[in-house]
């Protein structure tokens, strides 16, 4: 059933949630079941996110709803931190704020030294609606397409690497620039 029942409201009564209230010097909200709930961050304890923006591609899978109960689907990121401890009947936690909000069309990157000091080893990051592909410049030596992995050899001096995003219609998102200076390591000396 993908009916929508709306609470009625009568015509001139108050809204049955407001905003909020002082009331013994705390702030309080009432919801239209009498109840008392603090408003604020206080309030909204529990947060979780449907993992996915693609709804008119894929209907489904889909939750039944976004109520305050629980219910049994699984599908959804939840969020944790010390004030709010992961809920055993969901099995996607993350204490990652980009996970929820995220930076849309931009890089991140993760870098991984290798043996020896002359390259990095890097892994890219994106959320970019319709996304096709990354693309890396490096020292000024003009954009090329890659995967979500590259190995970047450095050169004893500045080195500068500059990564993007591109969506499948060719949008490029802002670059992520990485500039390091790098000194060849001295072996064999005594």
């Amino acid at each position: 059933n993908d009916r929508i029942t709306w609470m009625p409201l009568i015509e001139g009564q108050e809204p049955p949630v407001k905003r909020g209230i002082s009331f013994n010097n705390e702030k309080i909200l009432l919801n239209h079941f009498g109840r008392i709930h603090i408003s604020g961050f206080v309030n909204a304890a529990f947060l979780r996110m449907v993992p996915r923006n693609d709804w008119f591609e894929n209907p489904t899978p889909r939750p039944l709803n976004h109520g305050t109960s629980w219910w049994p689907w699984d599908g959804y990121v939840n969020w944790y931190d010390e004030r709010t401890p992961p809920k055993r009947q969901y099995s996607m936690h993350t204490d990652r704020p980009r996970d929820l909000w995220p930076d849309l069309n931009l890089v991140h990157v993760d870098a991984t030294s290798g043996f020896g000091n002359d390259r990095l080893f890097l892994r890219f990051e994106t959320y970019t609606p319709n996304f096709s592909h990354f693309e890396v410049n490096a020292d000024e030596t003009g954009w090329k397409k890659t995967g979500d992995r590259w190995t970047w050899l450095l050169e004893s001096g500045r080195n500068t690497l500059r990564i993007r995003a591109v969506n499948k219609l060719g949008a490029k998102g802002k670059p992520s620039v990485i500039a390091l200076n790098h000194a060849d390591a001295p072996f064999g000396n005594n």
